[in-house]
């Protein structure tokens, strides 16, 4: 008899924790969720993230609010979200610094397989190569920067070039994707450019704190991929040379950890450290 009570107890159980959390799905949100940017306003993770924020808040039926958090690389506004509740009103949005971190930095405050979950993979986009237009004096004197440790050349997103190459204050030489880039269709890839099978995906990707109920996680899923269908959220993305994505839960999952140990071997066989 004993027995019989606790399994028709455990059933009961089993059944209010089905209903329940069936339930979160059918209510969420009811009030404005939070999309966390780990960087300061003005580059290609606060436009692309407040973009998309505007478009996900009308698929979910709620404000979807951008808030800053920058520091560390990503790192302060990852921790944040990895450290908040599992209950689907605080978002990240990251790009691959999250998962090159864990293997290039010392310490990392966030372990982000067990802290965050992938809901999906966002957008893709090259970086650019862009250079001081200093760069086209002679050798002789160009020793005199490089002393004094000046920085010359950098990788970036193109939403973060494109206000400083419009006006030729810097001079954007190769981008890094498979094919040329619609914002610089005059410019090679770095592959074309001589470098033989050299990519760079400047991805971005929205994550959930680790237990967040799968319901939830299948709404933001299944908004994310509606909104990333509109043709103005398209538009806008295609200024910066962003184009949208959109996966399933476990294809965003597998893109990631398979970019992770991509980055691994890079960052271990060549004994890179951060400064």
């Amino acid at each position: 008899m004993a027995f019989k009570l606790r399994a028709s107890a455990l059933a009961v159980a089993l059944g209010l924790a089905i209903f329940s959390t069936a339930g979160l799905a059918q209510t969420y949100p009811n009030k404005p969720v939070k999309l966390v940017l780990p960087y300061s306003p003005g580059g290609i993770v606060d436009y692309i993230g407040r973009t998309l924020a505007q478009h996900l808040g009308d698929a979910l039926g709620q404000p979807v609010i951008a808030d800053n958090r920058p520091g560390a690389g990503g790192m302060v506004g990852t921790d944040v979200v990895g450290r908040s509740a599992p209950d689907g009103y605080t978002l990240l949005m990251m790009d691959p610094a999250i998962i090159i971190n864990p293997t290039l930095q010392e310490s990392v405050p966030y372990d982000f397989f067990k802290q965050l979950e992938t809901v999906s993979v966002v957008s893709s986009s090259p970086e650019v190569l862009v250079v001081s237009p200093a760069l086209n004096k002679s050798i002789g004197a160009s020793y005199t920067d490089m002393m004094a440790n000046k920085i010359q050349f950098a990788f970036s997103s193109i939403a973060g070039a494109l206000p400083f190459t419009t006006d030729n204050r810097v001079i954007p030489l190769a981008t890094t994707g498979l094919t040329r880039s619609e914002v610089y269709p005059n410019q090679p890839t770095v592959a074309e450019a001589g470098i033989k099978n050299f990519t760079v995906d400047l991805w971005l990707a929205i994550f959930t704190p680790t237990g967040t109920p799968a319901p939830i996680k299948a709404k933001l899923n299944e908004a994310l991929i509606a909104a990333l269908a509109k043709p103005e959220l398209k538009a806008a993305f295609a200024k910066v040379g962003v184009t949208p994505r959109g996966t399933s839960q476990g294809d965003g999952a597998a893109f990631v950890k398979a970019d992770y140990d991509k980055w691994k071997k890079v960052i271990t066989d060549g004994n890179i450290k951060s400064n």
